[in-house]
This record gives structure tokens, C-alpha cells and sequence, in this order.
């Protein structure tokens, strides 16, 4: 039957947004398929990437502890007396925080232990054992009866003569599996040899659970990137990534998330077909309605249409010379586009700001955790030594027990300040106090501040100042930000360096320039110098201690007084901050009005 124009264009225009509709659920099908495999392979990498960083920073903050232990002068003259038995050295392990402890002599016998490994035991064979008897530190897997231990080995020095290794570790057991687990929202399994070492489950204990596809692998034969396992846990597969344990052996397993991301691909596809099918009828509707008027418009609506489909959202269709049927669709087509443009901009960069937010504040509770951790154990270390041997020990060394118990403490206080400071500047709740300030008096009050640090690395503070230097401001908070500058330039100077604090008049305010002679920053870096919870350094081998926020704070405070802080490389080499303050117009001239009127 042969149609009529009319017909024809009905037949043509539905068939054009049938197909329309179709491709585009064929489209965004793929980038649905796309979508999903990129979320798995994300998965992937976090799931490796993860467990890598918390095993590394384990075994990281095992041999800090281990040297330091090591290095305790109690145990080396202990371990210095000829013949000393093994009842003597096991009371002094019983002070080394570690389930497995033990020291070893020259020969790499056990000449004491605990946890393990009899006295009289050669662990000659160990891995790791010709490295800490050549000095060397070093974090190895040991295999034990029907186990594995994660263990640090470093060499007992005392003067120049090696007195034998102190071996420190843990078990590969269900402790160490519920903490990579908890950290990880992960269910984790060790294994070895065939062997389940340890697992820990999110969720209630599965009753039946057939893990020989985990336990047919080898460590030897395991490739560094891993590969994906999918053991049977209560009847279903369960698809997580075998990593290797340690270089030494052992296996890690550690579950994947797909379920939420199968979810949304289903609800997408869900959404995909319902919005494909609305499209469809309303072009067929509007085809019926609009046949004898569309084939102008349709060419204009299907290019704009095909454009978006090919993820061009900036197409638009010109709405001029159309009727008012049309012209009401064009301008709803560039709507719904202008719409999902806003809504995929605004999903994208939420998704931005949300990652930064948690890699941001995952360093921060890991690098707070530790800078809190580290000086509180070294309080606790020497106030039990002191408190065991303060009637034996000479008053010379009970004066360094003490000077070590202060300098840990002001060292923790100082952690715990500037933690509460940024808090209260981030949350607004800083009470400004205005007042006439002495730069010089500001200088040298933040100088001083580094007194009890330069017993651990001497540096010359050289201050250049005019006496004369006033302004309006809140002198704590100046002191505290340029404390934070000279503290930084402090911890990044050489051995017997030198820092020069400079003042200098600006128009309309002063400039503090804080030049070291360090390393500098490099330039891949300086991008996030002044972000919060940031620092130089690599972050498992040579970062500064601090907690990465001096720098911000000291840009707030110089913002609140109409001013910024940047940064420039010092003429021949080294770093150098520049504190810019105003006199007028700040911000903390409002700030401190402001609260007065509310003192009052």
C-alpha cells in the first residue's frame, strides 16, 4: 500500500526516533559497561594500593620502634656481659613491646627469647640474618610450625662492636587480619603454603567456605600485581585480589565491593530504557500531531539529538523561526540539555572534591595517629626504665631519662596545639585580639620557641629587624604562624645551617622572609605546599615530623590580617617563605569588632 506524504513522514520521523532512542540506549549501554569496568578496576588498584601502603607503613613503624629499642642502653649492657644468661636477657625482653622478641648472638643463636624460638635455636637460614650481621635493618617473613611471623631484625652496636641481632615481630595471625581488614572495609585471609593463617570477616562468620582456589597458589609463583581469586563463601563466589604478603612469603586475599556497583549499572539501565521509551512516544505523538510541519525542525532536532548522543552536552537547538509547538520543544531540548550539562559538571566535580576530602583526611587520621603514637611511646619507654632502675642509675642518667621524658612531652603538646589550632581556625571559633605588636619582639619570640629542638640539630637563627617595626595585630597567633615557618625551616636545614628572618616594609604593610638553606621544594610539590595535611618528603623514608598543617595555619593567620604567604627559591638554593602583612583593611579588624560587641 503505497502512503501518502503524510503517512510517509509519520512512518520516517517515528522510525528516526525509534532508532534515535535506541542508539542512545546502545550508547549509554556501552558507557554504562565502561562505567562498571572502570569502578572494578579502581576496586583493583585500591584494593592493592591499600593494602601495600598499610603493610609498608606496618613494617616501617616495626623497624623505627626495633632501632630504637635496639639502641636502649640498658639492653646492650645487658647483652654486653660475657656469659650472660638467658633468665637476665628474657627479663629485659619482657620491656620490648612485641609478641615475638628474641636476641640472637653473633652466630645467630638464640641466646633468649619470647613467643618463640628456644634459646640455644640457630636461625643462621633466616632470611634477613647476613644483612643485620653486616648492620643492616630489615622487616622479613619467618616461617614458624604451621605459621608465619612478620618480623624486624637490626643489629645490637654498642661503640663499634656488634654484640649480636635483636629479632622483634608478630604473628601472621587474626589480630594483624582484623586490623588490614578494619582499615580496609575488606573481608582479608592470610594463607601459607596451603595453609589458612588467619581471616577476618565484615560480617557474621561464614559457615561453609571452600577456599581451594586460594590455597593452590604459592608465593613463588604469585606475580607483584596479584590476581583475582574467587573462593566459594557460603555457596556464592565471592571475586577478591591475592596479593603477595611480604617479599619473603605469605599470601594476602582481600574481597572486592561489586554489589553496589552492579546495583547502579542495574538501576541505570533501568532509567536508560524508561527515559528510551518516553522519548520514543512522545516522537511518535509528536510525529502524528506535527507530520506536515517536522522535516525542517526534525533535521535540526536529530543533529542536536546525535550530537549529545556522541557526548557532545553543549549541543543547542536554535529555536527562531519556529512555530510555537517547535519552538516550545526547542527550548525544552536545550533545558534538559543545559540541565544534564549542570548536573554532570556538578556530579563530577563533587566526585573530585569528595576523593581529595577522604585522601586528605585518611593522611591526616594516619599521620596524627603516628606523630601522636611515636612520642608517646617514647614517654612511656623511658618513664618505665626510670622507674625500674631510677634507684641503680647515676643521677647523669637519670637526668637524660627525664630529659627525654620532657622533650618527648613538649614534643607531644606541640602535636596536640597545632591539631587544636587549625580545628578552631577551620571552624571559625578564633578569638582575635588586636593590639600594638613589635615584629622584632614576634620574630624573636617564634625563634626562641625552637630552643629545646636545637639540642637534636643546631641552627643559627640570624633576625633582621628594625626596632621601630609596629602593627595593629594579634601577636600570639603571628607568633604562633611564624613559628611554623621557622620550624619548617629549621626541620629541612642542614646540621649547623643557618636561617635569616628578614623584615621589610611594603607599601602599606611588612614582609617576614623566612630563608633556609635546605633542599627547597621541588617544583612537582608546590602545588600543595599550603593544603591541609600536606608535606614534603617521601612519606615511608625521610618525612619531617608534624602532622602537615603549620603551613596552612600560618596562611590563615596571614589572610585574617589582610595579607597571603608564597613561596620562591632562596638565591643559592634553599627555601624561602614570605609572610606579607597589612595594615588596613584586614579582615581581623572586623573579626576582633566584632567580638568585642559581642563581649559586651
Amino acid at each position: 500500500m503505497r502512503l501518502h506524504f503524510r503517512g510517509r513522514l509519520v512512518l520516517g520521523v517515528t522510525t528516526l526516533v525509534v532508532t534515535f532512542a535506541g542508539a542512545a540506549l546502545a550508547v549509554l549501554g556501552e558507557l554504562g559497561n565502561q562505567f562498571v569496568a572502570g569502578q572494578i578496576q579502581r576496586q583493583v588498584e585500591e584494593c592493592r594500593g591499600g593494602f601495600q601502603r598499610q603493610m609498608e607503613m606496618r613494617l616501617a613503624s616495626w623497624q623505627r620502634e626495633t632501632e630504637a629499642f635496639a639502641r636502649t642502653p640498658l639492653l646492650l649492657a645487658t647483652v654486653a656481659i660475657p656469659g650472660v644468661d638467658a633468665a637476665t636477657l628474657a627479663d629485659r625482653l619482657e620491656e620490648l613491646q612485641a609478641p615475638l622478641v628474641a636476641v640472637l648472638d653473633t652466630d645467630a643463636r638464640v641466646l633468649a627469647s619470647r613467643g618463640a624460638w628456644p634459646p640455644g635455636t640457630d636461625l643462621g637460614a633466616m632470611p634477613g640474618i647476613p644483612s643485620a650481621l653486616a648492620g643492616v635493618t630489615g622487616d622479613h617473613a619467618w616461617p614458624l610450625h604451621r605459621g608465619l611471623a612478620l618480623v624486624t631484625v637490626t643489629p645490637l652496636v654498642q661503640g663499634e662492636r656488634l654484640l649480636g641481632l635483636l629479632v622483634r615481630g608478630e604473628r601472621v595471625g587474626d589480630p594483624l587480619a582484623a586490623t588490614i581488614g578494619t582499615i580496609a572495609g575488606r573481608d582479608v585471609l592470610f594463607a601459607q603454603d596451603g595453609i589458612v593463617l588467619a581471616a577476618s570477616w565484615r560480617d557474621e562468620l561464614p559457615e561453609h567456605t571452600d577456599l581451594l582456589p586460594l590455597l593452590h597458589l604459592r608465593h613463588h609463583t604469585l606475580p607483584a600485581s596479584g590476581t583475582t581469586v574467587a573462593p566459594s563463601i557460603d555457596g556464592v563466589a565471592r571475586t577478591g585480589l591475592a596479593v603477595p604478603l611480604h617479599r619473603d612469603g605469605g599470601i594476602a586475599w582481600l574481597s572486592y565491593d561489586l554489589q553496589e556497583v552492579e546495583r547502579l549499572r542495574e538501576e541505570a539501565f533501568q532509567w536508560l530504557g524508561l527515559t528510551c521509551g518516553i522519548l520514543t512516544l512522545l516522537g511518535v505523538v509528536f510525529a502524528v500531531r506535527t507530520a506536515s510541519r517536522l522535516s525542517r525542525p526534525l533535521r535540526t532536532l536529530t543533529s542536536a539529538a546525535d550530537r549529545m548522543g556522541h557526548g557532545d552536552l553543549a549541543a543547542r537547538v536554535d529555536d527562531r523561526g519556529l512555530d510555537v509547538e517547535l519552538g516550545q520543544l526547542a527550548r525544552s531540548f536545550n533545558a534538559m540539555a543545559t540541565t544534564l550539562q549542570t548536573l554532570v559538571a556538578d556530579v563530577t566535580d563533587k566526585a573530585a572534591r569528595a576523593e581529595a576530602g577522604n585522601r586528605a583526611k585518611d593522611a591526616f587520621l594516619t599521620s596524627i595517629s603516628h606523630e601522636l603514637r611515636t612520642p608517646l611511646t617514647g614517654i612511656q619507654s623511658t618513664a618505665a626504665l626510670l622507674q625500674q632502675f631510677g634507684d641503680e642509675a647515676s643521677p647523669q642518667e637519670r637526668a637524660d631519662f627525664l630529659d627525654t621524658i620532657l622533650r618527648e612531652s613538649e614534643r607531644l603538646g606541640q602535636r596536640i596545639g597545632s591539631a587544636l589550632e587549625f580545628a578552631s581556625l577551620a571552624a571559625g571559633e578564633v578569638r582575635w585580639t588586636l593590639g600594638r605588636t613589635s615584629l622584632l619582639q614576634v620574630c624573636e619570640q617564634a625563634c626562641r620557641r625552637l630552643t629545646s629542638l636545637l639540642a637534636l640539630k643546631h641552627v643559627d637563627f640570624h633576625v633582621v629587624c628594625a626596632p621601630d617595626a609596629m602593627l595593629q595585630g594579634d601577636r600570639e597567633h603571628l607568633t604562633q604562624a611564624l613559628y611554623h615557618l621557622v620550624h619548617n625551616a629549621w626541620t629541612w636545614s642542614p646540621q649547623d645551617g643557618e636561617v635569616d628572618v628578614t623584615v621589610g616594609e611594603v607599601h602599606g604593610g611588612y614582609v617576614i622572609e623566612v630563608a633556609d638553606r635546605g633542599p627547597g621544594v621541588p617544583v612537582h610539590e608546590r602545588q600543595r605546599l599550603f593544603d591541609s595535611f600536606t608535606q614534603g618528603g617521601d612519606v615511608l623514608v625521610d618525612k619531617p615530623a608534624g602532622i602537615g598543617i603549620g603551613l596552612k595555619i600560618a596562611a590563615e593567620v596571614a589572610n585574617v590580617h589582610g595579607g597571603a604567604i608564597d613561596y620562591q627559591d632562596r638565591p643559592g638554593g634553599g627555601a624561602c617563605f614570605r609572610l606579607l602583612l597589612r595594615c588596613a583593611d584586614r579582615p581581623i579588624d572586623r573579626l576582633a569588632a566584632a567580638g568585642a560587641g559581642a563581649t559586651g
